[in-house]
């Protein structure tokens, strides 16, 4: 069988190498520039979210929805300044995209398996690198939900390996350009320092 982590491991390569990625891990960004990210990540957690749960992709991995963490944590760093974030293009995309495969289970557990486990494992490093609270990064049961993470994605790998590859690729692909646009916006409010 089709390993999804060697798979995927180009993709996964040149979403870390982004710049913004160096920002988050500077412990010097920007409150402001960190909180429009996870305004973004909000709605994007949100609309897979919404469809993972409708699915019953969630049923063995209880807690694990971070869509009001992250909209919680943005609001925390954006106090008292209208207003909102911006959503981003990719943001947008990436909910259409999520619209687009709702009744395709594998497909859109590829974007669970890409976005949690980066969370459960990477999300740990940025966590204590970013202003705020990051509750969206707080897990009580990581072992248990990485296993069963694993577990899942391996029984889609089994029956549609093609697909579920694709889909995190795209995944991490979107990823990708939400950090370019966040490296973007980091001259702005580089500037308003």
């Amino acid at each position: 069988m089709l390993d999804i982590r060697e798979a995927t491991k180009e993709q996964h390569r040149r979403a870390e190498q982004q710049e913004f990625v160096k920002t988050l891990m500077s412990g010097e960004i920007h409150p402001r520039l960190y909180a429009t990210f996870l305004y973004n990540l909000s709605h994007c957690y949100a609309a897979l979210e919404k469809w993972s749960q409708y699915r019953g992709l969630f049923d063995r991995l209880p807690d694990i929805a971070r869509a009001e963490k992250l909209a919680h944590d943005c609001q925390d760093l954006w106090v008292r300044i209208t207003p909102q974030p911006n959503i981003t293009d990719s943001t947008e995309k990436y909910i259409e995209h999520i619209d687009n495969i709702r009744r395709e289970p594998a497909k859109l557990f590829a974007h669970v398996y890409v976005r949690y486990l980066g969370d459960l494992y990477g999300g740990q490093m940025i966590k204590t690198k970013t202003p705020g609270a990051n509750t969206y990064l707080d897990f009580n049961n990581s072992k248990e939900l990485i296993q069963v993470i694993r577990e899942t994605i391996n029984g889609y790998m089994e029956t549609d390996a093609a697909a579920v590859i694709a889909e995190a690729k795209i995944c991490f692909e979107y990823a990708t350009e939400l950090f370019k646009e966040m490296h973007d916006l980091e001259k702005t409010y580089t500037m308003q320092r």
